[in-house]
């Protein structure tokens, strides 16, 4: 059973002084409200009563109102792309999600091995997403797992209480992974309740979390240098170190995009590799310019991973 030290209780209880002083701000209850309009737009549609009838528009309107996918500049584009990818001989895009999470939230079997089920069947979909459309239906069972846990939870030392490839990797959590980090969350979620901010569920827990996260951004760690770069194998040449990143990326179920698609690796072209053709056009208008000319890069949930 995890538990938190006495040292790591006081100084949550610290925090949430503070924390409960900014809930009473205008931008603190600006983020709750919006919190509570996402979790009622989710569960208009994914309640147990109406997910069988989800239609594909509402589909693509989930997953463009998705934080996860914020950083898209075409949203329209990563929801048409989901469903394509999820698209089979026997069933479109639309059968294919929406049974899968009919069976992620509803099913009888075991929760971890449901999740593990939908991780592998539903391609487009990474942590955060999952994680999220999990959290918003049902806000008491589960917890929303980004880059918000996974920044501010070391920063609270408390790592020891998590595998380390939740951190490093999260797109390769299992479903026994999500669930240890529920209960990390929860512990956070109990030490609200018991400082005095009741009801609490998984929601509030992430409003704390983003506020942690932005405390935290301003006072960041200090840096350590990065060790040095892995040198190249000599018998390896650019492009067939690129092919190897885009074949990873891919295996991860990453969207990948090479700058150069005409290079050749092993008699084929990277572009032949990439499941991206082209460089989606992010939210952040300003550095697609820069972003088309690197050489490989994975995208998924949040922010790109540049290779």
């Amino acid at each position: 059973m995890k538990t938190l030290t006495n040292t790591q209780k006081q100084e949550l209880a610290t925090r949430l002084k503070a924390y409960r002083e900014f809930r009473g701000t205008a931008l603190g209850k600006e983020w709750l409200q919006e919190r509570a309009k996402q979790k009622a737009f989710v569960q208009s549609l994914l309640s147990g009563d109406k997910i069988g009838f989800l239609t594909e528009p509402q589909l693509k309107e989930i997953i463009k109102r998705l934080w996860a996918t914020l950083f898209w500049g075409n949203k329209d584009y990563k929801a048409t792309n989901v469903l394509e990818r999820n698209t089979t001989v026997n069933k479109t895009g639309l059968e294919t999600i929406r049974n899968e999470l009919a069976e992620l939230l509803y099913g009888t079997g075991e929760f971890t091995k449901r999740y593990d089920a939908f991780r592998k069947r539903v391609k487009g979909l990474g942590t955060s997403s999952v994680t999220e459309i999990l959290h918003f239906a049902a806000p008491t069972k589960f917890c929303l797992w980004n880059d918000k846990p996974q920044t501010v939870l070391p920063r609270l030392g408390l790592t020891d209480l998590l595998p380390k490839r939740v951190f490093k990797n999260p797109n390769a959590m299992t479903g026994a992974d999500y669930a240890e980090c529920c209960a990390v969350v929860g512990l956070l979620r109990d030490e609200m309740i018991a400082n005095g901010i009741s009801p609490a569920d998984f929601t509030d827990a992430d409003c704390f979390l983003w506020y942690l996260f932005g405390q935290f951004a301003d006072n960041p760690p200090p840096i350590s240098p990065p060790p040095p770069p892995p040198l190249p194998s000599l018998t390896s040449g650019h492009s067939d170190i690129q092919a190897m990143l885009v074949k990873l990326g891919n295996l991860l179920e990453y969207d990948t995009y090479v700058a150069d698609p005409s290079q050749v690796s092993e008699g084929q072209k990277l572009g032949d590799l990439a499941t991206l053709k082209q460089l989606p056009q992010f939210t952040y208008a300003s550095i697609v310019d820069t972003a088309r000319y690197i050489d490989v890069i994975w995208f998924c949930d949040e922010f790109p991973s540049v290779l």
